[in-house]
């Protein structure tokens, strides 16, 4: 991992983007986090060496196992892939039909696009602690860098002031062979509240960082000046596309998913309020309960999915009345009344 061993340079020449593919990268790494985390070999999305596991989250060559909890970004790296996942810095280049991320206004800095050199991995990911506590089955605080690292471009210090940190907690496994009993568990947050101020430390209010027209609930936010509900001066309404952030009812077609397994291929928030708990544990983490809420990753993969718009799964086979490979499956699993039961 380092380019150091013995006093000497380990290799004399370094993948280093920000220098122009020369020159020392930080902490003496070799390799930035593309580096390490993809698999230029096969299509295992885990990946052992000499003792250490390497969970991959950029296959060159189709993946042939479970992709982990975030995705894949192999299909946003394919030719005419941006619908397929976040344009990521070097995996893939500038998405050549969207100018902005989709819900947001166009403004400086990481939310230009994450496929400049100068964010990359690190538009999302800035509490990196390899060398962090060990926290599960608690949920992620700051010496373990939080919930996948994820916290914004701000926090530094990794403490979450001035950049809140994502709260969660994570399966050990990155949901390789995730079940119902072994699966992350996601804050869902304040159900209804603006994204903007409320739940900080949500994976809702993470999203919303780039995305926060699709995080109103009607109200108007502003951003210096500049109204940014739906990226055109419109208070956001959450009736003209799937609401996130509210929770799940607990009557009608919904009462069938209440109170019965998780299911980690459509995952729910879940109602945490600090880092330190209270907390869904191994009993009560693996039932979907009221109260819980349906976040972003409920149908999209961070980093991406072989579907377009990253879903978690393939939209035309979303049919009401469907009998077909889609019955019971993604939208039916919530709307279990549409799909011909």
């Amino acid at each position: 991992m380092h380019n150091s061993q013995n006093g000497a340079a380990v290799v004399a020449s370094i993948d280093a983007p920000a220098s122009g593919g020369k020159g020392p990268l930080a902490h003496l790494l070799r390799k930035d986090c593309v580096g390490c985390h993809t698999n230029s070999v096969d299509g295992k999305t885990m990946v052992v060496s000499n003792g250490t596991t390497y969970p991959i989250v950029f296959n060159t060559h189709v993946p042939t196992e479970n992709v982990l909890a975030g995705g894949n970004f192999y299909w946003v790296a394919q030719t005419g892939g941006d619908a397929f996942g976040h344009n990521v810095y070097p995996i893939a280049g500038v998405d050549q039909t969207l100018s902005r991320a989709p819900g947001s206004i166009t403004c400086a800095g990481c939310h230009t696009s994450l496929a400049t050199s100068d964010t990359g991995c690190t538009g999302c990911h800035n509490s990196v602690r390899h060398h962090g506590t060990v926290r599960y089955p608690n949920p992620e605080n700051a010496s373990s860098g939080w919930y996948r690292f994820l916290s914004a471009p701000e926090d530094t210090d990794h403490t979450g002031v001035g950049g809140a940190p994502v709260l969660g907690i994570e399966d050990p496994n990155w949901e390789h062979n995730a079940d119902a009993s072994h699966h992350n568990v996601y804050y869902g947050g304040v159900s209804g509240s603006n994204e903007d101020t409320a739940s900080p430390e949500s994976m809702g209010k993470f999203c919303a960082g780039c995305h926060l027209g699709f995080h109103s609930n009607g109200a108007t936010f502003s951003a210096g000046g500049v109204n940014v509900n739906n990226g055109s001066g419109a208070p956001g309404n959450p009736w003209l596309r799937h609401p996130a952030d509210f929770a799940i009812p607990t009557v009608g077609e919904y009462g069938d998913i209440i109170g019965t397994s998780y299911d980690p291929t459509v995952p729910v928030g879940k109602p945490m309020t600090t880092d330190s708990g209270p907390a869904p544990d191994s009993a009560t983490g693996n039932t979907v309960q009221a109260g819980d809420t349906v976040i972003c990753v409920s149908c999209h993969r961070a980093h991406g999915s072989p579907y377009a718009d990253m879903l978690r799964w393939s939209y035309s086979e979303m049919e009401i009345n469907t009998t077909g490979a889609g019955a019971g499956k993604g939208c039916f699993k919530c709307h279990s009344q549409k799909d011909g039961k």
